[in-house]
Protein backbone atom coordinates (compact mmCIF):
# COMPACT_ATOMS: atom_id res chain seq x y z
CA UNK A 1 0.00 0.00 0.00
CA UNK A 2 1.93 3.32 -1.06
CA UNK A 3 0.37 6.37 0.54
CA UNK A 4 2.70 8.36 -1.67
CA UNK A 5 5.85 10.08 -0.28
CA UNK A 6 5.50 13.73 -0.48
CA UNK A 7 3.65 13.01 -3.39
CA UNK A 8 0.14 14.88 -3.02
CA UNK A 9 -1.57 14.07 -6.00
CA UNK A 10 -1.21 10.37 -5.08
CA UNK A 11 -2.88 10.72 -1.50
CA UNK A 12 -5.87 8.18 -0.72
CA UNK A 13 -9.40 9.65 -0.70
CA UNK A 14 -12.41 8.00 0.69
CA UNK A 15 -14.77 9.55 -0.64
CA UNK A 16 -14.35 13.31 -1.33
CA UNK A 17 -12.81 13.76 2.37
CA UNK A 18 -9.51 13.91 3.13
CA UNK A 19 -8.08 12.54 6.51
CA UNK A 20 -6.65 15.86 7.99
CA UNK A 21 -3.00 15.67 8.94
CA UNK A 22 -1.02 16.65 11.15
CA UNK A 23 2.30 18.41 11.14
CA UNK A 24 4.60 15.21 12.18
CA UNK A 25 2.79 12.81 9.66
CA UNK A 26 3.22 15.34 7.28
CA UNK A 27 6.90 14.73 8.01
CA UNK A 28 7.04 11.36 7.91
CA UNK A 29 5.65 11.25 4.39
CA UNK A 30 1.88 10.03 5.26
CA UNK A 31 -0.14 12.78 3.86
CA UNK A 32 0.67 16.17 2.53
CA UNK A 33 -2.02 18.81 2.52
CA UNK A 34 0.62 21.62 1.85
CA UNK A 35 -0.32 21.23 -1.87
CA UNK A 36 -3.71 20.46 -2.97
CA UNK A 37 -4.08 18.37 -5.91
CA UNK A 38 -7.18 18.85 -8.11
CA UNK A 39 -9.99 16.81 -7.09
CA UNK A 40 -9.65 13.79 -8.64
CA UNK A 41 -12.68 12.29 -9.38
CA UNK A 42 -12.82 8.19 -9.65
CA UNK A 43 -14.61 6.78 -12.47
CA UNK A 44 -15.62 3.97 -10.48
CA UNK A 45 -17.81 6.40 -8.20
CA UNK A 46 -21.41 7.93 -8.75
CA UNK A 47 -19.14 10.30 -10.99
CA UNK A 48 -17.82 8.19 -13.79
CA UNK A 49 -17.90 4.27 -15.09
CA UNK A 50 -15.85 1.10 -13.19
CA UNK A 51 -12.41 1.81 -14.44
CA UNK A 52 -9.68 -1.04 -13.25
CA UNK A 53 -9.86 -3.89 -9.87
CA UNK A 54 -7.32 -3.79 -7.52
CA UNK A 55 -6.15 -7.11 -5.43
CA UNK A 56 -5.19 -6.88 -2.01
CA UNK A 57 -1.48 -8.47 -1.77
CA UNK A 58 -1.60 -12.30 -0.02
CA UNK A 59 -0.75 -12.44 3.27
CA UNK A 60 1.26 -15.21 4.04
CA UNK A 61 0.38 -17.13 7.45
CA UNK A 62 3.29 -18.37 9.21
CA UNK A 63 3.28 -21.55 11.62
CA UNK A 64 5.91 -23.70 13.44
CA UNK A 65 8.24 -24.69 10.67
CA UNK A 66 7.46 -22.63 7.76
CA UNK A 67 8.24 -19.65 5.87
CA UNK A 68 6.68 -17.20 3.71
CA UNK A 69 7.63 -17.83 -0.45
CA UNK A 70 9.28 -14.53 -0.92
CA UNK A 71 7.04 -11.78 -1.82
CA UNK A 72 4.46 -12.81 0.45
CA UNK A 73 3.22 -10.58 2.72
CA UNK A 74 3.26 -11.05 6.40
CA UNK A 75 0.33 -10.15 8.76
CA UNK A 76 0.27 -6.80 9.17
CA UNK A 77 2.33 -5.43 6.30
CA UNK A 78 0.36 -2.72 5.81
CA UNK A 79 2.47 -0.16 6.09
CA UNK A 80 5.27 -1.15 4.24
CA UNK A 81 5.24 1.57 2.87
CA UNK A 82 6.36 4.32 5.36
CA UNK A 83 9.51 5.39 6.55
CA UNK A 84 10.33 6.67 10.27
CA UNK A 85 14.23 7.83 10.27
CA UNK A 86 14.27 7.23 13.87
CA UNK A 87 12.81 4.57 15.87
CA UNK A 88 10.68 7.25 18.26
CA UNK A 89 8.33 7.73 15.41
CA UNK A 90 7.38 4.05 15.87
CA UNK A 91 4.37 4.03 17.95
CA UNK A 92 2.94 7.68 15.77
CA UNK A 93 3.90 4.97 12.67
CA UNK A 94 1.16 2.60 14.28
CA UNK A 95 -1.37 4.66 15.08
CA UNK A 96 -1.53 6.19 11.59
CA UNK A 97 -1.16 2.59 10.46
CA UNK A 98 -4.49 2.20 12.02
CA UNK A 99 -5.94 5.06 10.57
CA UNK A 100 -4.88 3.99 7.10
CA UNK A 101 -6.78 0.30 7.64
CA UNK A 102 -9.90 2.23 8.67
CA UNK A 103 -9.62 3.78 5.36
CA UNK A 104 -9.97 1.20 2.95
CA UNK A 105 -13.22 -0.02 3.90
CA UNK A 106 -14.28 3.01 2.18
CA UNK A 107 -11.59 2.41 -1.19
CA UNK A 108 -14.78 0.71 -3.09
CA UNK A 109 -15.37 3.10 -6.14
CA UNK A 110 -13.79 6.03 -4.34
CA UNK A 111 -9.78 5.69 -4.00
CA UNK A 112 -7.18 7.44 -6.59
CA UNK A 113 -4.37 5.77 -6.47
CA UNK A 114 -2.44 6.92 -9.19
CA UNK A 115 -3.72 9.44 -11.72
CA UNK A 116 -6.28 7.96 -14.06
CA UNK A 117 -6.36 4.49 -11.58
CA UNK A 118 -9.54 3.71 -9.20
CA UNK A 119 -10.61 0.74 -7.54
CA UNK A 120 -13.60 -0.62 -8.51
CA UNK A 121 -13.83 -3.50 -6.70
CA UNK A 122 -10.90 -5.00 -4.40
CA UNK A 123 -10.54 -8.66 -3.31
CA UNK A 124 -8.53 -10.52 -0.99
CA UNK A 125 -6.57 -12.86 -3.22
CA UNK A 126 -6.32 -15.09 -0.52
CA UNK A 127 -10.57 -15.52 -0.76
CA UNK A 128 -10.91 -15.66 -4.20
CA UNK A 129 -10.58 -19.44 -5.94
CA UNK A 130 -7.67 -20.54 -8.04
CA UNK A 131 -7.50 -19.10 -11.44
CA UNK A 132 -10.51 -16.51 -10.82
CA UNK A 133 -8.03 -13.45 -11.12
CA UNK A 134 -7.13 -14.56 -14.09
CA UNK A 135 -10.76 -14.41 -15.16
CA UNK A 136 -11.44 -11.04 -14.04
CA UNK A 137 -9.49 -9.79 -17.09
CA UNK A 138 -13.14 -11.04 -19.07
CA UNK A 139 -15.31 -9.12 -17.19
CA UNK A 140 -13.40 -5.89 -16.80
CA UNK A 141 -11.57 -3.03 -19.18
CA UNK A 142 -8.27 -4.05 -16.81
CA UNK A 143 -6.72 -5.34 -13.90
CA UNK A 144 -4.16 -4.18 -11.76
CA UNK A 145 -2.64 -6.89 -9.61
CA UNK A 146 -0.26 -5.48 -6.29
CA UNK A 147 1.82 -8.53 -6.32
CA UNK A 148 1.50 -10.06 -9.52
CA UNK A 149 4.05 -13.02 -8.07
CA UNK A 150 1.29 -14.15 -5.83
CA UNK A 151 -0.44 -15.63 -8.77
CA UNK A 152 2.38 -18.43 -8.48
CA UNK A 153 2.60 -18.98 -4.82
CA UNK A 154 -0.03 -22.24 -5.01
CA UNK A 155 3.25 -23.44 -7.88
CA UNK A 156 6.27 -21.66 -6.00
CA UNK A 157 9.30 -23.54 -6.82
CA UNK A 158 7.86 -25.50 -9.42
CA UNK A 159 9.02 -25.61 -13.20
CA UNK A 160 5.86 -22.94 -13.84
CA UNK A 161 7.39 -20.62 -11.29
CA UNK A 162 10.75 -20.90 -12.70
CA UNK A 163 9.82 -20.60 -16.09
CA UNK A 164 7.69 -17.46 -15.53
CA UNK A 165 10.47 -15.84 -13.45
CA UNK A 166 13.23 -17.18 -16.04
CA UNK A 167 10.99 -15.18 -18.58
CA UNK A 168 10.90 -11.94 -16.29
CA UNK A 169 14.28 -10.61 -17.04
CA UNK A 170 15.43 -7.00 -16.63
CA UNK A 171 16.02 -4.30 -19.45
CA UNK A 172 18.96 -4.27 -21.79
CA UNK A 173 19.78 -0.64 -20.46
CA UNK A 174 19.52 -1.37 -17.42
CA UNK A 175 21.86 -4.38 -17.43
CA UNK A 176 24.44 -2.56 -19.27
CA UNK A 177 24.66 0.05 -16.90
CA UNK A 178 25.35 -2.21 -14.25
CA UNK A 179 28.04 -4.28 -15.96
CA UNK A 180 29.52 -0.92 -16.85
CA UNK A 181 29.89 -0.01 -13.44
CA UNK A 182 30.71 -3.13 -12.23
CA UNK A 183 33.97 -3.39 -15.18
CA UNK A 184 34.89 0.10 -13.78
CA UNK A 185 34.75 0.25 -9.90
CA UNK A 186 34.66 -3.55 -8.87
CA UNK A 187 37.08 -5.24 -12.02
CA UNK A 188 34.12 -7.37 -12.67
CA UNK A 189 33.10 -9.14 -16.46
CA UNK A 190 31.33 -11.63 -17.45
CA UNK A 191 34.31 -13.36 -18.81
CA UNK A 192 36.14 -13.50 -15.38
CA UNK A 193 33.35 -13.85 -13.31
CA UNK A 194 31.82 -16.77 -15.66
CA UNK A 195 28.68 -15.45 -15.60
CA UNK A 196 27.91 -15.46 -19.59
CA UNK A 197 24.11 -14.11 -20.41
CA UNK A 198 22.19 -15.52 -23.23
CA UNK A 199 19.38 -12.74 -24.16
CA UNK A 200 17.26 -15.58 -25.30
CA UNK A 201 16.22 -16.59 -21.40
CA UNK A 202 14.50 -19.77 -22.84
CA UNK A 203 18.40 -20.80 -23.59
CA UNK A 204 19.61 -19.32 -20.36
CA UNK A 205 20.30 -22.93 -18.84
CA UNK A 206 23.37 -22.86 -16.58
CA UNK A 207 25.13 -25.75 -14.24
CA UNK A 208 24.82 -25.02 -10.49
CA UNK A 209 27.72 -23.70 -9.54
CA UNK A 210 29.53 -22.80 -12.69
CA UNK A 211 29.23 -18.89 -11.88
CA UNK A 212 32.19 -17.41 -9.95
CA UNK A 213 31.46 -13.90 -9.33
CA UNK A 214 33.19 -10.89 -9.43
CA UNK A 215 36.06 -10.29 -6.93
CA UNK A 216 33.70 -8.27 -4.57
CA UNK A 217 31.21 -8.52 -1.56
CA UNK A 218 27.54 -7.97 -2.35
CA UNK A 219 24.95 -6.51 0.53
CA UNK A 220 21.78 -5.69 0.43
CA UNK A 221 21.13 -3.62 3.51
CA UNK A 222 17.08 -2.95 4.04
CA UNK A 223 16.15 0.30 6.71
CA UNK A 224 13.66 2.51 6.48
CA UNK A 225 10.27 0.42 7.12
CA UNK A 226 12.16 -2.52 8.27
CA UNK A 227 13.96 -0.79 11.41
CA UNK A 228 10.42 -0.96 12.91
CA UNK A 229 8.67 -3.76 10.70
CA UNK A 230 11.16 -6.74 11.13
CA UNK A 231 13.37 -5.00 14.22
CA UNK A 232 13.84 -7.95 15.82
CA UNK A 233 16.08 -9.66 12.57
CA UNK A 234 17.36 -6.28 11.28
CA UNK A 235 20.96 -5.23 12.51
CA UNK A 236 21.79 -2.36 13.44
CA UNK A 237 24.60 -0.31 11.13
CA UNK A 238 27.10 -1.57 13.45
CA UNK A 239 26.62 -4.67 13.84
CA UNK A 240 25.94 -5.08 10.00
CA UNK A 241 29.30 -3.37 9.40
CA UNK A 242 30.61 -6.22 11.58
CA UNK A 243 29.39 -8.70 9.87
CA UNK A 244 30.34 -7.45 6.41
CA UNK A 245 34.23 -7.02 8.08
CA UNK A 246 33.93 -10.90 8.38
CA UNK A 247 32.80 -11.70 5.19
CA UNK A 248 35.42 -9.89 3.37
CA UNK A 249 37.86 -11.50 5.48
CA UNK A 250 37.53 -15.12 5.01
CA UNK A 251 36.23 -14.96 1.20
CA UNK A 252 39.26 -12.45 0.87
CA UNK A 253 37.86 -9.74 -0.32
CA UNK A 254 38.79 -6.02 -0.12
CA UNK A 255 35.19 -4.54 -1.97
CA UNK A 256 31.88 -4.44 -0.52
CA UNK A 257 29.24 -3.49 -2.96
CA UNK A 258 25.92 -2.15 -0.92
CA UNK A 259 22.31 -1.47 -1.90
CA UNK A 260 20.90 -0.11 0.52
CA UNK A 261 17.46 1.97 1.19
CA UNK A 262 19.32 4.04 4.29
CA UNK A 263 19.23 7.55 4.77
CA UNK A 264 22.09 9.93 4.05
CA UNK A 265 23.25 10.19 7.69
CA UNK A 266 23.38 6.22 7.93
CA UNK A 267 24.98 5.98 4.62
CA UNK A 268 27.78 8.60 5.86
CA UNK A 269 28.13 6.23 9.22
CA UNK A 270 28.14 3.58 7.01
CA UNK A 271 31.05 4.89 4.52
CA UNK A 272 33.02 5.43 8.25
CA UNK A 273 32.25 2.00 9.54
CA UNK A 274 32.86 0.47 5.90
CA UNK A 275 35.81 1.69 4.08
CA UNK A 276 35.48 -0.48 1.92
CA UNK A 277 32.18 -0.09 0.58
CA UNK A 278 31.02 1.21 -3.44
CA UNK A 279 27.74 2.25 -4.15
CA UNK A 280 25.69 2.95 -7.58
CA UNK A 281 25.49 7.29 -7.35
CA UNK A 282 23.70 8.32 -10.44
CA UNK A 283 23.96 11.78 -11.77
CA UNK A 284 20.62 13.63 -12.22
CA UNK A 285 20.76 13.06 -15.86
CA UNK A 286 21.14 9.47 -14.68
CA UNK A 287 18.26 9.69 -12.24
CA UNK A 288 16.27 10.95 -14.43
CA UNK A 289 16.73 8.28 -16.72
CA UNK A 290 16.48 5.08 -14.67
CA UNK A 291 14.14 6.77 -12.06
CA UNK A 292 14.18 4.89 -8.90
CA UNK A 293 12.55 1.63 -10.17
CA UNK A 294 15.67 1.51 -12.62
CA UNK A 295 18.15 2.28 -9.92
CA UNK A 296 16.57 -0.72 -7.87
CA UNK A 297 17.27 -3.25 -10.72
CA UNK A 298 21.15 -1.57 -11.51
CA UNK A 299 21.80 -2.59 -7.59
CA UNK A 300 20.17 -5.71 -7.93
CA UNK A 301 22.17 -6.58 -11.49
CA UNK A 302 25.10 -5.69 -9.89
CA UNK A 303 24.58 -7.93 -6.03
CA UNK A 304 23.81 -10.90 -7.81
CA UNK A 305 27.16 -10.80 -9.87
CA UNK A 306 28.69 -10.76 -6.30
CA UNK A 307 31.32 -13.66 -5.48
CA UNK A 308 29.16 -14.13 -2.12
CA UNK A 309 25.51 -12.42 -1.29
CA UNK A 310 23.95 -11.36 2.14
CA UNK A 311 20.34 -9.96 2.26
CA UNK A 312 18.13 -8.89 4.47
CA UNK A 313 15.46 -11.08 6.22
CA UNK A 314 12.00 -11.53 4.79
CA UNK A 315 13.04 -8.55 1.90
CA UNK A 316 11.82 -9.48 -1.71
CA UNK A 317 14.06 -7.48 -3.26
CA UNK A 318 16.73 -9.98 -1.74
CA UNK A 319 14.44 -13.11 -2.77
CA UNK A 320 14.88 -11.31 -6.28
CA UNK A 321 18.67 -11.08 -6.23
CA UNK A 322 18.55 -14.90 -4.77
CA UNK A 323 16.65 -15.96 -7.83
CA UNK A 324 18.73 -13.64 -10.63
CA UNK A 325 21.52 -15.82 -8.84
CA UNK A 326 20.35 -19.36 -8.86
CA UNK A 327 19.58 -17.99 -12.79
CA UNK A 328 23.35 -17.43 -13.40
CA UNK A 329 24.24 -20.44 -12.10
CA UNK A 330 25.82 -19.67 -8.45
CA UNK A 331 26.88 -21.89 -5.69
CA UNK A 332 23.60 -21.67 -3.21
CA UNK A 333 26.06 -21.42 -0.73
CA UNK A 334 27.13 -17.95 -1.97
CA UNK A 335 23.52 -16.89 -1.95
CA UNK A 336 21.14 -18.01 0.07
CA UNK A 337 22.54 -15.53 3.29
CA UNK A 338 21.06 -12.88 5.19
CA UNK A 339 21.97 -10.47 7.97
CA UNK A 340 20.79 -11.49 11.58
CA UNK A 341 19.57 -9.20 14.39
CA UNK A 342 21.62 -8.71 17.24
CA UNK A 343 18.98 -10.14 20.02
CA UNK A 344 17.19 -12.88 17.02
CA UNK A 345 18.10 -16.37 19.07
CA UNK A 346 17.59 -18.41 16.15
CA UNK A 347 19.12 -17.06 12.76
CA UNK A 348 16.92 -19.28 10.25
CA UNK A 349 18.97 -18.63 7.04
CA UNK A 350 16.85 -18.40 3.42
CA UNK A 351 15.34 -21.57 1.87
CA UNK A 352 17.19 -22.63 -1.22
CA UNK A 353 14.38 -22.55 -4.46
CA UNK A 354 16.47 -24.79 -6.18
CA UNK A 355 16.27 -23.51 -10.45
CA UNK A 356 13.65 -26.15 -12.52
CA UNK A 357 14.35 -26.68 -16.16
Amino acid sequence: MNVGHSKPAYAYRPGEDRLESSPVERDLGFLDDRVEPEPAACPGSQKGQPYTEVHQTQHCQLGEGRQCPPGAASPGALGAGWVPEYEKDIELLESIQSRAAEMVKDLEGNAVLYPGICIKKHHNVNSVPKGTALSFTIFNRSVMLDRAENLLHDHYGGKDYWNTRRSMVFAKHLRVAGDEFRNKHLQSTDEADRTHYNEDWTQMKVKMGTALGGPYLGVHLRRKDFIWGHREDVPSLHGAAKKIHSLLKTHKLDRVFIATDAVEDEIELLKKLVPEMVRFEPTWEELELYKDGGMAVIDQWICAHARYFIGTSVSTFSFRIHEEREILGFDPKTTYNRFCGEKEKNCEQPTHWKIVY
